[in-house]
């Protein structure tokens, strides 16, 4: 289960990472503004109901995480 959960931190992680790439700089949508925040709502789901896979996995930055908390 940890194996799954990181897993799917890292590819919402790289998936919000390329779309807004290719959104903010290259001014193109391959995805729908609904799908890029259903990524997002669950990594953020996923990222506080499993801090410590969270922490442990590839592009984790805590002031990230931390900014997002204090967002919502």
């Amino acid at each position: 289960m940890d194996e799954e959960v990181k897993e799917l931190i890292v590819r919402r992680r790289k998936q919000i990472l390329v779309h807004s790439y290719i959104y903010y700089e290259l001014n193109e949508s391959l995805i729908d503004d609904y799908t890029w925040s259903e990524w997002a709502k669950e990594l953020y789901d996923l990222q506080t109901h499993y801090p410590e896979e969270s922490k442990n996995t590839f592009l984790y930055d805590e002031e990230l995480i931390i900014g997002i908390r204090m967002e919502q």
